[in-house]
């Protein structure tokens, strides 16, 4: 029994609508045969993480275990028991888990009653929305925790076949990989379960019983039929019972019937002639040796009620509309005719499986389909009135009446349990019963069908097939609720549509849908209110540069998510706040919610906010100079993405990779790396991943000189696959491009004017980070254009702001020009801190120098042209100087500047006097 009182208070009064019978082991038979040899097995797998009885049905495997059970819970010693009987509704990951943890109860130690709440508040909070694959994992680390109390116990699951479902394969994998030594697994199943068995047999881990350990032998079948029949049986006899039996240990009940009302040698004979075992249909034998020995109104009893998994006395008594059922349940399981009580009161009964099968294929025969479909709606009524709308709504699927199914789906998905357990792979099972056309006439229907089948593809972006169901369903349901005018279930459509198109890359539609939903959701409508106001925060920020008002409203989302206890969204909202907060150069706040998804995830491992989180943690590391890190996070959000098959992930670790090589002067492996990623990413799969990489790239070749090459991908850059307009980020990054590119060919009063242009622009959006990256530059711009007191001064200013986060790259990744500038304003600096905060870039830039690659040799030829630049002659005028052609004397300044690792006369000319070149 499972004991209420440890259950979460919203649990505790009925709400929890799990079948109790499933929680407990069947009654033991008492005429079973004891088997020393494999209760001594069992004992001895208890030592071992997991006992395996894998058999075909009718072999034993249950009977086996309850009699194990039986005989060792008279020791104080063995530990407790948590039986779950699984069923194939049991295929919905929500439903599997919720029975496992309710089981689990039973394990736990008194002096832990409460550990299983949380469990329970993460499972209910795993299907909330916005869904998030990996958010049944972090179900599993705190049942782990929870388990942790358990000083010894059992796990039994029965009928494990029934289980298809990849999602729980995988995630019983997790639990059977982390279980507690404390907590012992029995697994009874017909075949082998897609589980890490190689592993354990290899690590000794595993106890197996199978086939031929369970059948019986000679001298147990004349032990077992000697209890049944009055004859006695010689030993030939009894090697013919092993012969036609093969050990089977459901024949040899089904023979013990049949053998009961023989009264001779010569009676036993004859019925072994004509009893071959399996080579025989079963269901014969079921119908002429057990069925129809019965009482007419016993056989209509077994035919009427084979449509049930589960028997109860009132339950019977609906279906067979009869007062009998409480005598009939009793009188078969005295009689041994494959029924099994389920619980010590006897209030609930099964049939073995084999009789079960057999007597509703006998039913289908005798009594028709229509005799069955009316006993479905039977049951059907019966489980309505007991508030098992599930149960019901399983009768009603068995008798296929269409108009009750859909009436019941729509009752059960506004019951509590619905709206706090959605068991979404459950209900597609239930809906993909119903017609298109007859759904379509339930507008509420439409949209929990469409939320289910996004839950249940657990994947940012929909395939193609999936999201055309999605928007004929979504399509239904908003014209029904525009006609009957329900504000509440518009928005929560609207807002889905939102969310579907974001994972598809669509912002402007999003936020467009995002608007539209704000417009019918009141503010406590949570999650769709957040997940609206969520994508026009994002869009805010990433469209518009409006990074106040993004932070805001993240914020906002983050606390409504902190009330309702969705961790998962909590922690793709405190990434997103990281993203804000690093674009506004806070590093120190981006690096605390960085650390703070991190430390949420630190036992679950496989999350795409961990790899978000690795990522930002990464940058903020790259912009500090601390490059060890860099490559530390790097490669274990790498790693991560390989595990999650996360391309994005991958890339864009990589690339930050490519940035640390280029920091450590290692230009060429920077370059390579990064070339190679641009080969292995479709544009127009990944448009905004690949226009980032080709971004480094273009800023890889203005860092090496080759203006050539750089200009080139600037024009695919423009003629990229990117359907979204570009955001104001991304506006700013070709602005701030085209600047370098003005910079690098000397047109310094074109850099100059494009520069203040966008200084105004985030000025005026207060955005903090791109007012240092656009200052920074404008200080460079002034400085080549002999501005030697306005660049100091400016530079001045950007230093006085970006030591209080500790930037370092903003300056590092700027060369030789920049160092120069900053030597020549060390006299300036008078503050303590400032001064220690520029000796330390000046130390990095030398560190830097130290660690580059070796320059490469300039020809005599180009060092003439280096002269020539040294003394501010122009291309031409070092063409005629030489006597080359202009073009000749462009491609040898970019040859220089390649050797030299710069992207510009000035820096050119200044590292050559270092190099004492000049």
């Amino acid at each position: 029994m499972v004991d209420r009182q440890k259950l979460p208070a919203h649990l505790q009064n009925g709400q929890l609508q799990i079948i109790e019978a499933k929680l407990h082991a069947p009654r033991l038979s008492p005429d079973l045969v004891r088997r020393e040899h494999l209760l001594a097995r069992l004992d001895e797998g208890r030592t071992r993480k997991l006992t395996l009885l894998s058999a075909p049905a009718g072999s034993g495997k249950t009977s086996l275990v309850c009699q194990w059970l039986t005989a060792r819970r008279a020791d104080p010693q063995f530990p407790p028991l948590a039986w779950i009987a699984l069923d194939a509704e049991d295929n919905d990951p929500q439903r599997f888990w919720r029975y496992v943890i309710t089981a689990c109860q039973n394990v736990l130690p008194v002096d832990a009653p409460d550990a299983m709440q949380p469990v329970f508040a993460l499972l209910q909070a795993a299907t909330q929305t916005p869904f998030e694959s990996s958010a049944l994992d972090e179900v599993l680390i705190a049942l782990l925790n929870a388990l942790m109390h358990v000083s010894e116990g059992i796990l039994v699951l029965e009928d494990y076949h029934v289980i298809i479902a990849p999602q729980i394969h995988r995630t019983m994998a997790f639990l059977l990989d982390h279980l507690p030594e404390t907590l012992h697994l029995l697994i009874i199943t017909r075949n082998e379960p897609p589980l890490s068995l190689a592993r354990l047999r290899a690590s000794g881990n595993l106890c197996e019983v199978h086939m031929a350990d369970l059948r019986f032998s000679i001298a147990e079948i004349q032990g077992f039929l000697q209890q049944k029949i009055r004859v006695p049986l010689t030993e030939r006899i009894i090697k013919q019972m092993n012969i036609r039996l093969d050990g089977w240990a459901a024949g040899l009940r089904l023979l013990s019937l049949a053998l009961q009302d023989q009264t001779s040698q010569q009676d036993v004979e004859r019925l072994l002639t004509s009893f071959a075992g399996n080579n025989r249909p079963l269901q014969v034998y079921f119908v002429s040796e057990v069925l129809a020995l019965q009482s007419e109104s016993c056989q209509r009893f077994l035919l009427q009620t084979s449509i049930l998994s589960r028997l109860t006395a009132s339950l019977c008594d609906s279906v067979t509309e009869r007062d009998d059922g409480e005598h009939m349940l009793k009188m078969l399981e005295s009689m041994g005719l494959f029924v099994e009580s389920l619980d010590e009161s006897g209030r609930w009964y099964r049939y073995h499986t084999l009789f079960a099968e057999a007597m509703r294929e006998e039913a289908s025969r005798r009594l028709g389909a229509a005799t069955l479909q009316t006993a479905s709606h039977r049951a059907s009524l019966w489980f309505e009135r007991q508030d098992m709308l599930p149960q019901a709504i399983e009768a009603a699927l068995t008798g296929g009446d269409v108009a009750r199914i859909v009436a019941l789906i729509e009752q059960f998905t506004t019951t509590l349990r619905f709206l706090e357990l959605h068991e979404y792979h459950t209900l597609i099972r239930w809906l993909e019963y119903v017609p298109l056309s007859r759904l379509k006439q339930v507008p509420s229907l439409c949209l929990n069908y469409a939320v289910a089948r996004v839950f249940v593809s657990m994947a940012d972006r929909l395939d193609a097939l999936t999201l055309a169901r999605v928007e004929e369903l979504l399509q239904a349901a908003e014209t029904g609720f525009r006609g009957t005018a329900n504000a509440a279930a518009l928005g929560q459509l609207l807002a889905l549509r939102a969310w579907i198109a974001w994972g598809q890359d669509a912002i402007e539609q999003a936020a467009m849908y995002a608007q539209q939903a704000l417009l019918f959701l009141s503010e406590d409508a949570f999650p769709w209110y957040s997940i609206a106001e969520n994508i026009i925060g994002i869009r805010r920020a990433l469209l518009e540069g409006q990074y106040h008002l993004a932070y805001s409203i993240f914020q906002k989302t983050r606390a409504a998510c902190e009330v309702s206890g969705n961790r998962a969204f909590i922690r793709t909202i405190t990434v997103l706040m990281g993203w804000v907060c690093f674009e506004q150069g806070q590093l120190h706040l981006a690096g605390e919610y960085c650390r703070q998804v991190l430390a949420s995830t630190s036992e679950q491992k496989y999350s795409s906010d961990r790899g978000h989180a690795l990522l930002g943690t990464a940058q903020i590391a790259y912009e500090r100079n601390d490059l060890a890190m860099v490559e530390q996070y790097v490669q274990e959000a790498y790693a991560l993405g390989q595990v999650l098959a996360d391309e994005e992930c991958q890339i864009r670790s990589q690339l930050l990779q490519a940035r640390g090589l280029h920091a450590r002067g290692e230009a060429s492996s920077a370059m390579q790396l990064v070339t190679s990623l641009l080969a292995r990413i479709q544009p127009q799969t990944l448009p905004m991943l690949y226009r980032d990489v080709l971004l480094v790239q273009i800023g890889l070749y203005l860092a090496l000189g080759d203006l050539v090459s750089a200009q080139r991908q600037v024009a695919s850059l423009h003629t990229s696959q990117q359907k979204e307009p570009l955001s104001c980020v991304q506006r700013e990054q070709d602005a701030l491009l085209i600047a370098r590119l003005h910079l690098a060919r000397g047109g310094v009063q074109d850099a100059l004017t494009e520069l203040t242009r966008l200084l105004e622009a985030a000025l005026k959006a207060e955005r903090q980070y791109s007012i240092l990256r656009i200052q920074v530059l404008l200080a460079l711009a002034e400085f080549a254009n002999k501005q030697l007191v306005e660049a100091r001064q400016r530079i001045l200013q950007v230093i006085a702001l970006a030591h209080l986060e500790g930037h370092q790259r903003l300056f590092l990744d700027e060369g030789a020009t920049m160092e120069m500038l900053l030597r020549g304003i060390v006299s300036q600096v008078q503050d303590k801190l400032l001064s220690t905060y520029l000796h330390t870039l000046l130390q990095a830039f030398a560190q830097s120098s130290v660690s580059s690659q070796p320059i490469e040799a300039l020809s005599p030829q180009e060092m003439r042209v280096l002269r020539l630049l040294a003394t501010g002659s122009s291309s031409p005028q070092i063409a005629r100087e030489l006597i080359v052609s202009v073009n000749t004397v462009r491609t040898q300044i970019q040859s220089i500047y390649r050797k030299l690792q710069v992207n510009n006369r000035v820096a050119a000319c200044e590292t050559a006097r270092a190099l004492n070149l000049l």
